[in-house]
């Protein structure tokens, strides 16, 4: 019960934030809709490492609040900074939807973990933190093993992310994969439909339909 309700009450704050400083911040003040398409979805992200502890409504609306703030403000200004200072080119922003509200969690996590106590979890808490369920493990040793956990989580990522980067700049690939005027074409990969075409029948169809439409309402006028 306690994942159901802290996964909702933070995607719900995270979704009043996002759409606030979507508002806010981007031209003319409107609404844009990478925000609105990822930023909301921040709060999710950021309660999961701890959505199962007892993190009250304060907390999981908390959680939701800054995980709103810095997706949206990350996909505003830290992600055009990136690109602009390192050439980081994160196409999906996955940074700002899942690297910083994950950080996030982790440390929520981490914090949930040292104050958990049997008043607040009673005979739960051992379902929650097993190794606590006999009094084996401390509260403070299973914070530090939540923060050992991230600091694991990070370095998978970041020993793949460069093995990974070592992979795709090897001279084994096709000339059409290197070349940096292929990189954001579908030509050279992907049959593309005659859209050209395919507009000229839509329009087509739809001036039939337009008249077909005037013909109906003049037989109408006549009777």
């Amino acid at each position: 019960m306690h994942a159901i309700l802290n996964t909702v009450i933070s995607l719900a704050a995270c979704c009043v934030v996002a759409f606030a400083f979507s508002s806010l911040c981007r031209p003319h003040h409107h609404f844009d809709m990478v925000d609105i398409q990822n930023a909301t979805l921040a709060g999710g992200v950021a309660v999961g490492a701890a959505s199962s502890m007892n993190l009250h409504m304060v907390g999981a609306m908390a959680v939701g609040v800054v995980a709103g703030t810095i997706s949206t403000l990350g996909f505003i200004y830290l992600q055009p900074l990136l690109l602009k200072l390192i050439g980081l080119h994160d196409t999906c922003g996955v940074h700002n939807l899942h690297g910083m509200p994950g950080l996030l969690g982790g440390l929520v996590a981490v914090i949930s973990a040292r104050l958990a106590h049997v008043d607040d979890y009673g005979d739960q808490l051992g379902a929650v933190f097993p190794a606590r369920a006999h009094g084996d493990r401390s509260a403070a040793v299973q914070s530090a093993l939540q923060l050992a956990a991230i600091g694991v989580t990070l370095g998978f990522a970041l020993v793949g992310g460069v093995l990974a980067g070592f992979v795709m700049f090897m001279p084994i690939y096709p000339d059409r994969i290197t070349k940096k005027k292929n990189f954001f074409n579908d030509q050279p990969f992907w049959h593309i439909p005659d859209w050209e075409c395919s507009s000229a029948s839509l329009d087509a169809q739809t001036e039939e339909q337009a008249e077909g439409e005037v013909t109906v309402d003049n037989e109408k006028t006549s009777v």
